[in-house]
């Protein structure tokens, strides 16, 4: 060897200048995994009489491709011929001992005619996602390019089952380019104590990363980019089977994964989807995902249980599942879904944006429970920013914004909703398709009510009124208005924005905008090509009630709202079709008065007192200051007036509440 391993890792910083761009892996970032790919590459450059100097042990083998370079041909074990290389690959897996060991894939394409079976303990391992590429062949029909499996797509003998998994596979820096072939990128049944990392799988047919059935398995730093473009030939266009990552579960108890620091884009269904596979009745539990990015795909995150048990027919449930610290924006439908029996799920500091349905969606399933929703930033989604159709849920301290529907929705239309928290949330300027939307809106249906629910401490407004700034705006011979604010207008496509002060009087009045940059946006009006103008933007209110409860037939019950600030909205703070209610409280909401007191002199006739709160009241109490006589309730009132019988010179303390 030219000199020790460890002088050399102490001195790669200043060798990798000779090799720049350092991000040997393209994982956008400069760390040891580079340095560790620079020690493999340079040390290949080793004089011709010393033996194989990549660092392999006893126990593993290089594989070159038929376009590697001749260097690294040179000092490989197996090299590639460029037609179904997938048979040297397998003959130096299969060639490691009982006790695994590793298989070097060497920079080039290698083409793969027929499925690679991993064995136990090895790690395949390439040179960088951008640099080995695994590439499926026309001759690859309907068959993943890496497989292990209980079906008959794996030979007998290499097959997996709850009681033989597939144990210590790891997977790590290449490329799976599936957009010849016919299938899945990578897919195992039975998987146990496995690594998949910096792995890229690309246009497969079928999903990309498509395994089920795990047990202590981590995927690192992985990407899966435009997978499942096969859907149309599947029955009614079904989209299962189509996703960047299927990851599937239901054989153990103790079942566990974390996906972290992932990238899924474009997709034909799910960047990422978590679904009960298996019909044992077991619980499919104990996944993250951690740190992802999901756009482009159809839709963000999905955590579906689908499955019923056969022994029961009762559903089987997605339970300890997280969703933590994830992107999930520009999806064509939800940004995050959960569907069916999902207990003990948590949806955490998350960044949900710009999805073309909801941000978060629960969908309705009596058996959920315990389901927190915390601390998310949830933005431009093109109807509600959260949506849930079931209860036991929580959620918490969300910034929920530029919605083009609710804030947050809880919808009682196909089950009741009881049981839930809405509690230190900001949900502001709302309902920007059609002013007809709120910040929380809570909907029973004729058939399902609202039952046990706490919404305090919530932040509801709208901001609609404020100048953004003055503007210089001018329009083209297409009637199209673009404006330019001297500083951010913080405005979303399709708010109602009055424009005044512009000299040329048609650039003014009431328009929807498009946005086209942070300082920048246009409308359309008809008028003469105009120079440049100056005048002031003001935003108009979109969210309608602050608070909204429609309780339909079956009604709210049980339920209190206190502490929270309610201002600003379009139509009123608070609004409710049933005040009256069944044992809610009302009080105390910053913008809704629901309580209020004073004293009145007695005429010996009706008399009508302002009352000042913002409902009928539904109790008015009297108290005689003179004799301490015992209160009694008022028989009339009104949106305005309270209207008080005392005797003539009488003093009364009263106080009037809306319960």
């Amino acid at each position: 060897m030219k000199i020790t391993g460890v002088f050399w890792i102490l001195c790669l910083s200043t060798i990798c200048e000779a090799y720049l761009p350092a991000d040997l892996n393209f994982d956008r970032s400069v760390n040891f995994n580079d340095l560790g790919l620079f020690a493999d590459q340079w040390l290949l450059t080793a004089e011709p009489n010393e033996p194989n100097s990549i660092g392999v042990g006893a126990a593993d083998y290089l594989i070159a491709a038929s376009d590697s370079p001749a260097r690294m041909k040179a000092k490989a074990d197996y090299v590639c011929d460029g037609v179904a290389d997938n048979v040297e690959i397998q003959a130096a897996i299969d060639a490691l001992p009982d006790k695994g060991g590793r298989v070097f894939l060497l920079e080039g394409t290698f083409y793969i005619d027929g499925p690679i079976f991993p064995r136990d303990y090895v790690h395949l391992q390439g040179q960088g996602m951008h640099c080995t590429t695994l590439k499926g062949t026309t001759n690859l029909s309907s068959i993943p390019i890496i497989l292990r499996t209980d079906t008959s797509w794996t030979p007998v003998e290499r097959r997996t089952g709850p009681d033989n998994p597939s144990c210590g596979v790891h997977l790590s820096d290449f490329k799976v380019d599936g957009s010849d072939s016919w299938g899945k990128g990578i897919f195992f049944r039975y998987l146990q104590d496995a690594i998949f990392e910096r792995i890229f799988v690309y246009k497969t047919s079928h999903t990309g990363m498509g395994n089920d059935l795990h047990r202590n398995v981590v995927y690192r730093d992985c990407r899966a980019e435009e997978c499942g473009w096969a859907r149309d030939t599947y029955p009614n266009g079904a989209l299962r089977g189509c996703s960047g990552f299927g990851l599937g579960v239901g054989a153990w108890e103790d079942e566990f994964c974390t996906v972290s620091d992932c990238i899924a884009r474009n997709n034909i269904h799910a960047g990422f989807t978590f679904e009960s596979v298996k019909s044992s009745g077991l619980p499919c539990q104990n996944f993250e995902f951690r740190s992802c990015i999901s756009s482009g795909n159809y839709v963000g995150i999905s955590i579906d249980a689908h499955n019923n048990s056969v022994s029961t027919g009762e559903r089987i449930r997605n339970s300890q599942v997280s969703v933590t610290n994830c992107w999930v924006f520009n999806n064509s439908t939800d940004g995050i879904l959960l569907n069916g029996y999902n207990h003990e799920i948590i949806i955490a500091n998350n960044f949900v944006a710009e999805n073309e349905n909801c941000g978060i969606y629960l969908t309705s399933d009596r058996s959920a429970r315990n389901i927190l929703i915390s601390n998310n930033i949830i933005r431009n989604n093109s109807q509600q920013g959260i949506l849930l159709r079931t209860g036991n849920a929580s959620v918490l301290g969300n910034q929920v914004f530029g919605n083009m529907l609710d804030g947050i929705s809880l919808m009682a239309d196909e089950a009741d909703i009881s049981d839930v928290v809405v509690a230190n949330n900001t949900s502001w300027n709302n309902g920007v398709d059609n002013n007809n939307r709120d910040g929380i809106a809570l909907c029973g249906s004729t058939s399902y009510g609202l039952n046990r629910l706490s919404v305090t401490g919530n932040k509801c407004y709208d901001s609609g009124g404020t100048p953004s700034a003055i503007f210089t705006a001018i329009r083209d011979s297409s009637n199209l208005c673009t404006i330019t604010t001297t500083l951010q207008h913080h405005y979303v496509t399709g708010d109602s924005v009055e424009i005044t002060g512009v000299i040329q009087a048609d650039f003014n009045g009431m328009f929807l905008v498009t946005i086209t940059g942070l300082r920048t946006f246009t409308y359309t009006k008809a008028g003469s090509v105009g120079s440049s103008s100056s005048g002031t933007a003001i935003r108009q209110p979109s969210q309608r009630y602050g608070i909204r409860v429609v309780g339909g037939m079956a009604g709210l019950s049980n339920s209190f709202f206190t502490g929270n600030m309610l201002e600003g909205n379009e139509a009123g703070a608070f609004y409710s079709d049933n005040p009256n209610g069944s044992n809610n409280l009302i009080t105390n909401n910053k913008g809704y008065v629901t309580e209020n007191f004073g004293t009145v002199t007695g005429t010996g006739s009706q008399q009508a007192t302002l009352h000042g709160l913002s409902s009928i009241p539904t109790v008015v109490l009297l108290s005689n200051i003179d004799d301490g006589a015992n209160p009694y309730q008022s028989t009339a009132a009104d949106a305005t007036n309270i209207f008080i019988t005392a005797a003539n010179g009488k003093d009364y303390h009263w106080l009037a509440m809306v319960k």
